[in-house]
């Protein structure tokens, strides 16, 4: 009986280990997502800004 029991904790520990560890990778990949977006964010507001000051310098020299 004992036996069979310790079999049981060590599923259960099994189970909470591989738990874990899929929410530590979903947590790891919605924060890759998050970056990436940011990045893709802040590269567009970039863009924006220098074909505006572009567009500024265009426009003062004509």
């Amino acid at each position: 009986m004992k036996l069979s029991r310790l079999f049981e904790e060590e599923n259960s520990v099994v189970k909470t280990a591989k738990e874990d560890d899929a929410a530590r990778k979903k947590a790891e990949n919605e924060q890759a997502k998050a970056l990436s977006t940011a990045r893709k964010h802040s590269d567009e507001r970039r863009k924006r800004h220098e074909k505006a000051l572009a567009d500024a310098r265009e426009s003062n020299c004509a």
